[in-house]
């Protein structure tokens, strides 16, 4: 499972799960590597604010807001850094650091063009941008968010905290 679930299972903003990791840092945690994402993110996003495609079907600054200590304040309301580490000491979710890493360093190496692709088609396409966390609950078994769960299309139900075909 790509580091896009672990933010968009907060968020309802499936691309607000972007870049993981600190920019080839492999000691990071899971948490650390959350708001480095962030960070990454929203600084990207505003340095290529102009290219930003007048067809995304929203508005810059309604996502992104007016600045990027901004966005990154309204991103870290809803990120579940929390959540997604207790997961991974629980064992709920495999996290792999060094996945994170290289995937930062494939989205600080994008054009502007290809980070809007990427972040608007919701994953990034980087050779580890999809093995960063990885969800061991199988269907039906218990959870507490999304990321916790095996498959891209798996939801953990928020009603049985089980988790479930999304």
């Amino acid at each position: 499972m790509s580091c896009w679930k672990a933010l968009a299972s907060g968020a309802c903003i499936s691309f607000v799960v972007f870049a993981c990791g600190g920019g080839g840092d492999s000691a990071l945690t899971a948490a650390e590597t959350v708001d480095d994402s962030l960070d990454q993110l929203c600084e990207r996003a505003h340095e290529c604010k102009t290219d930003f495609p007048a067809d995304a079907g929203f508005m810059f600054d309604v996502v992104f807001e007016a600045s990027v200590a901004e966005c990154i304040t309204s991103f870290d309301m809803i990120s579940l850094r929390d959540e997604i580490q207790a997961s991974v000491d629980a064992g709920r979710i495999d996290y792999s650091a060094d996945d994170g890493a290289d995937c930062s360093d494939f989205v600080d190496g994008l054009s502007c063009a290809d980070f809007w692709s990427n972040a608007l088609e919701g994953v990034p396409e980087g050779p580890t941008c999809d093995t960063v966390f990885l969800g061991n609950v199988a269907v039906g078994g218990a959870c507490v968010i999304d990321l916790d769960c095996i498959g891209a299309t798996t939801i953990c139900n928020e009603t049985t905290l089980l988790c479930e075909e999304g």
